[in-house]
C-alpha cells in the first residue's frame, strides 16, 4: 500500500507545521483484483449500458425477428422499422406495408412494433378503458388490416410532411368512444370474414358503447365540434361504409359536415390533417356506389370550367397526351379538354408514386423521392370531384375514360377485399360504355391508314378493363368462382386482348405502362386477372 502526503498549505504560507501522522493521511489502495469472468463482465457492462442505446436493440430485432405472416402497429417514437410483409394468395400485401414503406420508414417519426409489444404500447398511451386480450387481438387486427385499406396511399408511400397519425395507438386515448369504435370495426370485420350474415352480439355492444359516448360528447358545447368528436364521426363513417351500410354512412358525413361548418369550414382543418383524407376516402366510396357527387369539397369548379386547370402536372406533361390519340383526334366539338386536365394530374400523380415507391436501398439516396403533400390531398378531393362533376354520352370513349379514371382514383384512395360496399352506381356505367364500344370495335372494317389511331383506341380500353376490373372486382382476384361484375370484366378483356393479339404478361404490362399505372399497387392483381383469361385467349 501507499500513502499521499497532501501539501502543508500553513508552510507555505508561512504558518505553523500541524502536519499529522500519516496513519491518519487518506491512501490510494493499488492492489490489483483478478480478471472478471465473461458473464461477470456482461452482467457489469448491462447495467453500465442501461438506457443508452433506448430503442436501437428493439428496432433490429423487429427488423430480424418479425415472421413474414406479421404486420405492425405504431406509437410515436424515433425511429419506424417496418416488418416483412406477408403477400396472400393473389399477391395482396397483407396490412397495407410494402417494401417502399419499409426502404423510407426509418425517416418517419412513428415507430414499429410487433404483437407482443402491443399491449405495452396500449398501455402507455392510457386508452380510457381496460383492455382483455381478445380486445387488445381486435385493436391489432384494425391497426394491420382495416386502418392500412382506408389510408393506401399513406401506408405504402412516403409522404412529404407529417405521418398519418391514425396509425398511432395513441389515437385510442384522444376520447371515450375511440376504443369501442375500433374495437366494432375489428369484431364486425372477424364476423363478416367468418361468414356470418349479421353483426355478432359482442359488435353490437361495442357499438352502442360508442354511440353513447359519442352523444355525450354532442351534448356537451365544449366538446361538440372539438376535433376528438370529428375523429369518433369520421370512423364511424368508416366502419359504415367498409360494411356496405350506404345510408348511416351518409347520415355521419351528414353530421361531419355540419361540424366543419360550425368549425368554419374545411379551411379550419390543416392541409395535411388525415380527417380531411379519411372523408375524402368515405365521401369517394358513396359517391361511386350511389352515383351522387362526393360531400366535403369545396364548392370551386364552375360549370363554365373556372378553375378546371390542371392542380399537380406543370408544363409540357399538362399539355401532351400521346397515349390518348384516339380521343385527341374526335371532333373538337366531342372533345372537353377539363377531361385531359384531370387525365394530366392523374398522370403526374402516378409517376411521382411510382418514384416514391423505389426503396432507398436500390436507389442508394437517402433523400428518396416523396409524394407531395398538396399531389396526396388533391387525389382524393379535387379529382373525384371533377371526375363526376364530368358527364358524356354513355357509349362514348370519352366516358369510358372518365369511369375508368374515377375507378383508378378509387384504387390509390382505399382497399379492402370483400368488405368495401358495392360500387354498383359505376359498375352498371362502366358495363354499358365498355360493351358499347367492344361492340363497335367488332363491326368496324379494319383500314391500314387508320390503323395507328384504331390501336390507340384499344388500349384505352385494355387500360379501361384492367383498371376497372382491379377496382369492382377486388374481392375475388385470383378465384374462380366469378361474381356479375368479374364475369363480364373478364368476357371484355378476352375480346380486347385478341383484337390487340397480346397473348404474354410482359406485352400487356408494356400497353398498362403506357397509360395510369402504380407498379407497386396495380401490377400483382393485374397480373392475376391476366392468367386467369390467357388459356381463353384465341
Amino acid at each position: 500500500m501507499a500513502s499521499f502526503d497532501p501539501p502543508d498549505d500553513d508552510a507555505t504560507l508561512g504558518g505553523a507545521n500541524t502536519h499529522t501522522a500519516p496513519a491518519q493521511q487518506p491512501f490510494i489502495i493499488t492492489t490489483s483484483f483478478p480478471k472478471q469472468d465473461s458473464a461477470t463482465r456482461r452482467l457489469i457492462r448491462s447495467h453500465v449500458m442501461r438506457g443508452v442505446n433506448k430503442g436501437k436493440p428493439r428496432a433490429r430485432r423487429a427488423t430480424r425477428e418479425v415472421p413474414e405472416s406479421t404486420t405492425a402497429v405504431g406509437r410515436p417514437g424515433p425511429q419506424k422499422v417496418a416488418a416483412k410483409p406477408a403477400v396472400d394468395g393473389a399477391g395482396e400485401i397483407v396490412g397495407g406495408w410494402s417494401p417502399a414503406a419499409a426502404a423510407g420508414a426509418r425517416e418517419s417519426m412513428w415507430a414499429i412494433f410487433t404483437p407482443a409489444k402491443l399491449a405495452s404500447e396500449i398501455s402507455l398511451a392510457r386508452p380510457m378503458a381496460v383492455l382483455t386480450r381478445p380486445m387488445q387481438q381486435l385493436i391489432y387486427e384494425s391497426f394491420t388490416i382495416i386502418k392500412p385499406a382506408l389510408y393506401v396511399l399513406w401506408s405504402k408511400f412516403r409522404v412529404e410532411g407529417e405521418t398519418n397519425s391514425a396509425f398511432c395507438v395513441d389515437t385510442l386515448s384522444l376520447h371515450p368512444a375511440m376504443v369501442p369504435i375500433t374495437l366494432f370495426a375489428a369484431q364486425s370485420y372477424r364476423d363478416q370474414a367468418r361468414g356470418e350474415a349479421s353483426a355478432s352480439s359482442a359488435a353490437r355492444a361495442y357499438f352502442g358503447q360508442a354511440l353513447r359516448r359519442l352523444q355525450q360528447s354532442l351534448d356537451s358545447k365544449a366538446d361538440a365540434t372539438s376535433y376528438p368528436t370529428m375523429v369518433v364521426v369520421t370512423s364511424l363513417a368508416a366502419a359504415s361504409l367498409t360494411f356496405g351500410e350506404l345510408e348511416t354512412t351518409q347520415k355521419h358525413l351528414d353530421g361531419l359536415e355540419r361540424i366543419i361548418q360550425v368549425r368554419g369550414g374545411l379551411a379550419s382543418l390543416p392541409e395535411r390533417h388525415y380527417i380531411e383524407h379519411k372523408a375524402q376516402a368515405i365521401g369517394l366510396g358513396l359517391a361511386m356506389a350511389t352515383g351522387k357527387r362526393p360531400r366535403l369539397f369545396q364548392d370551386k369548379y364552375s360549370e363554365e370550367g373556372q378553375g378546371w386547370g390542371c392542380e399537380i402536372a406543370q408544363g409540357r406533361s399538362a399539355r401532351h397526351f400521346p397515349e390518348l390519340k384516339a380521343i385527341m383526334t374526335t371532333p373538337s366539338s366531342t372533345l372537353d379538354p377539363r377531361l385531359l386536365y384531370v387525365y394530366a394530374d392523374l398522370r403526374e400523380f402516378s409517376r411521382l408514386a411510382n418514384e416514391a415507391a423505389t426503396p432507398t436501398t436500390t436507389t442508394g439516396n437517402k433523400n428518396a423521392a416523396r409524394i407531395p403533400i398538396g399531389a396526396f390531398s388533391k387525389v382524393g378531393s379535387s379529382i373525384p370531384y371533377r371526375l363526376t362533376q364530368l358527364g358524356f354520352p354513355p357509349t362514348s370513349l370519352e366516358e369510358v375514360l372518365r369511369l375508368s379514371m374515377l375507378a383508378y382514383a378509387k384504387t390509390l384512395v382505399m382497399r379492402l377485399k370483400g368488405f368495401l360496399a358495392r360500387l354498383d352506381s359505376l359498375a352498371d356505367k362502366v358495363k354499358t360504355a365498355l360493351e358499347a364500344q367492344l361492340l363497335a370495335r367488332r363491326l368496324v372494317v379494319r383500314d391500314d391508314g387508320n390503323e395507328q389511331e384504331e390501336q390507340s383506341a384499344d388500349r384505352i380500353l385494355l387500360w379501361a378493363v384492367f383498371t376497372v376490373t382491379v377496382a369492382l372486382c377486388e374481392d375475388n382476384i385470383g378465384r374462380d368462382d366469378d361474381t356479375e361484375t368479374q364475369g363480364w370484366c373478364r368476357s371484355c378483356l378476352v375480346q380486347i386482348l385478341t383484337i390487340l393479339r397480346l397473348h404474354t404478361w410482359t406485352e400487356v404490362q408494356t400497353a398498362l405502362k403506357q397509360f395510369l399505372w402504380v407498379d407497386l399497387l396495380h401490377d400483382r392483381p393485374a397480373r392475376v386477372i391476366f392468367e386467369q383469361v390467357q388459356r381463353q385467349l384465341i
